[in-house]
């Protein structure tokens, strides 16, 4: 059943579309969540504009999923539906890996991420500058001034060689440089920037359960008795040293197909396995003849009925067909009761004549006989006390 309703403006309309299934499995056995998703999908494909997440799955063996898991119970809970599947995926898997053990339990316990979607960015920096520009610019100038005068007056200005060597001075001399240097530097860092999705798996513990006689079974293989000796039960510490070898093997085994869990380097630790011993139940009694019997003409009954049927037509065809010799045989003793009588004569051969023909045409013997007495009814009286007398 479905229903479409519009809403919002004229303009701008609004059409929302639900849809229940009502479902019932054969039996008392409820859905399984993989068949909800699969009678959702094929509403929401048979209905145009119908999302799979408003379709509303009745089981009519006593529960009901209900359109918008989001606001459901707990079992429509988006952390329990993928907790529920991620735990079916892994009874399965180790399930499969442990199958060379005979009556091993699994029961897997997985932890899921809570959130549903992380993103996250961040930024480290390091306290060590690094250089990306530099200038530099140096500049040197070099400046020589002229030397003294001479003794003014007009005694210096007279030709005097020796005084004027002795009184010469040198001039000034000046040299100036300049550096500049410049430097552009950034700090250095990192940027990071990472999503991820939540409701993945965490952490996945398991708890494997194994029969005892499973570790008997592997004492005698390795312990195998003579041809001529008789099988004698372990000893205890015998058996509990196997227990630990094979409980040891099932963890590294397990281990291998477990995700990696944050903070525990050692996977072994997530397994736990437990002997315990296992009870062979009486058989259940058998049900009496009777029962059986019942129950199997209840399965059989058209069957016997044809047969029935078939042996009935049987035995009435082979009545009729012994009858037809009797009657042949008992024409000439007839006959022999009208032999001395003359007057009856021609009349008795006349029927003889009759009856011959019973056993040279194909016709039943009731079309002959009514065909004697519509022709001659005197004579098949005749004929019939003398069958009556003989028989008496």
């Amino acid at each position: 059943m479905y229903d479409e309703q519009t809403q919002g403006h004229r303009f701008s309309p609004v059409k929302t579309i639900t849809a229940t299934a009502a479902v019932k499995a054969n039996g008392g056995e409820t859905l399984s969540e993989t068949q909800v998703r699969g009678i959702r999908a094929l509403v929401a494909g048979a209905i145009a504009g119908l999302k799979p997440e408003d379709v509303t799955v009745s089981d009519l063996n006593g529960q009901t999923w209900h359109a918008n898991a989001e606001n459901g119970g707990p079992m429509e809970d988006p952390y329990s539906s993928r907790k529920r599947m991620y735990e079916q995926q892994w009874e399965k898997k180790i399930l499969n890996a442990l199958s060379y053990v005979p009556g091993v339990s699994v029961t897997p316990n997985v932890e899921l991420d809570r959130e549903r979607r992380k993103h996250q960015f961040s930024v480290q920096h390091d306290p060590k500058p690094v250089v990306i520009a530099e200038k530099e610019e140096m500049m040197s100038r070099v400046h020589d001034g002229a030397g003294p005068g001479g003794r003014p007056g007009y005694v210096a200005q007279q030709n005097q060689p020796m005084a004027l060597a002795a009184t010469r001075k040198q001039g000034s001399h000046e040299e100036e440089e300049q550096s500049k240097r410049q430097a552009h530097s950034v700090t250095s860092g990192m940027q990071e920037e990472s999503e991820s999705v939540g409701l993945t798996p965490k952490r996945v513990s398991v708890a494997v359960s194994v029969p005892r006689s499973y570790f008997t079974k592997v004492w005698y293989e390795q312990n195998p008795p003579a041809d001529d000796a008789t099988l004698t039960p372990p000893d205890p510490a015998d058996l509990k040293k196997v227990e630990e070898e094979e409980a040891t093997k099932i963890r590294r085994v397990v281990a291998k197909l477990l995700p990696p869990a944050a903070g525990l380097e050692d996977m072994t630790e997530l397994v736990e396995v437990v002997t315990f011993q296992d009870i062979k139940t009486a058989a259940p009694p058998a049900d009496p003849l009777s029962r059986q019997a019942i129950a199997w003409l209840m399965q059989n009954w058209t069957t016997v009925g044809m047969i029935a049927v078939a042996a009935l037509s049987l035995l009435i065809l082979r009545s009729m067909l012994k009858a037809e010799p009797n009657l042949s045989r008992a024409q000439p003793d007839a006959f022999a009761i009208h032999e001395g009588d003359e007057d009856d004569k021609e009349a008795t051969a006349a029927v003889a004549n009759r009856l011959s023909r019973f056993n040279t045409t194909g016709r039943s013997l009731r079309d002959e006989l009514s065909e004697l007495v519509a022709e001659d009814p005197d004579a098949a009286a005749n004929i019939l006390k003398g069958w009556i007398g003989q028989s008496t």
